[in-house]
């Protein structure tokens, strides 16, 4: 039985992303658009909250089957990192996405760096390169670390049930392309900005639903990664949702070299090295598309409101 088989899918009948209740009251979703996904075998809807404008996967892994989806990290989430020259240019480029973060933040001092959801760690590493002496911790849902974590030094990985019984604090926590897989994004995320310092600083991406991907590969390529996404959010629908958790956000797009996996979609073939070389060759065209129809990713540089309403939560 492969792990979707094990998923409990549940229909959705609310937006949870309000917290005072009303949202969970009132329901009132609206059709958007459905998707075809051949890998779950089934047709998934996507439903917008007319409150706030977030899309949610109906209907959605249970939270107590969700785990299956990531079984033995087969997903494109665990990319494994190797040596070849394609898994180089991830590294140079990691490292420079993470000098342009601390550029957008304002270059603060950092003593300690959180990366949450690190998948196959190629970004913990970076930060570790860019920040030297810093202290970086990486934590994911699995109890073993991603093999290329399991012997890199200067990283302390730890398994998230050990992680939510430490405190501590951080002057950047990095949250890529994580809340738009967890069950309750306002709890989960106002629990991690608790973990802030004074200062600290959030660096949270997100997929852009509003982007030429999902414009034109919504189905044919599973362009919303269905069923692993639960929300999908606009810039405009992203900032809102950063509000409600407290937080001050500057809010920006960017290209996320997705070429070779929408290449391996529309061919029905698990993406190897030759795709990710053919979706090189064919950035530049990628870069056109998303000019024209809107980014792949959302980027937020998240610092604590001045008066912020969010949740007193521990993580």
């Amino acid at each position: 039985m492969h792990g979707i088989d094990k998923v409990r899918f549940i229909s959705r009948s609310s937006c949870p992303l309000h917290g005072d209740g009303v949202a969970e009251a009132t329901g009132g979703l609206e059709f958007w658009k459905s998707v075809r996904v051949d890998s779950a075998q089934r047709t998934f809807r996507l439903l917008k909250c007319p409150r706030c404008g977030v899309a949610l996967t109906d209907p959605y892994p249970s939270e107590d089957t969700v785990q299956w989806l990531y079984e033995g990290r087969d997903s494109d989430n665990y990319d494994p990192v190797q040596e070849t020259v394609m898994d180089w240019l991830k590294d140079f480029f990691a490292r420079q996405d993470i000098r342009r973060i601390q550029t957008m933040a304002g270059r603060p001092p950092l003593m300690t760096v959180l990366d949450f959801g690190t998948g196959n760690g190629r970004f913990a590493m970076a930060c570790r390169d860019v920040f030297p002496g810093c202290r970086v911790d990486a934590v994911d849902l699995q109890t073993e670390p991603p093999a290329s974590l399991s012997v890199a030094s200067g990283i302390r990985y730890s398994p998230l049930e050990a992680f939510q019984k430490e405190a501590g604090c951080y002057d950047l926590i990095i949250l890529r392309h994580v809340i738009e897989h967890v069950h309750d994004p306002l709890l989960f995320l106002s629990s991690l900005v608790q973990r802030l310092s004074p200062k600290g600083v959030l660096y949270l991406e997100v997929p852009n639903s509003d982007s030429a991907q999902t414009r034109f590969f919504s189905s044919s390529a599973n362009a919303f990664f269905l069923p692993y996404h639960l929300f999908h959010f606009t810039r405009q629908s992203l900032g809102g949702f950063l509000m409600t958790v407290g937080l001050d956000s500057r809010i920006s797009t960017k290209t996320l070299p997705i070429a070779g996996c929408i290449l391996a979609a529309l061919l029905k073939q698990k993406r190897s090295l030759i795709h990710q070389a053919l979706g090189v060759v064919l950035h530049p065209l990628q870069l056109f598309m998303d000019l024209l129809f809107g980014k792949s990713t959302l980027a937020a540089v998240c610092t604590r409101a001045a008066f912020s309403k969010s949740r007193q939560l521990s993580v």
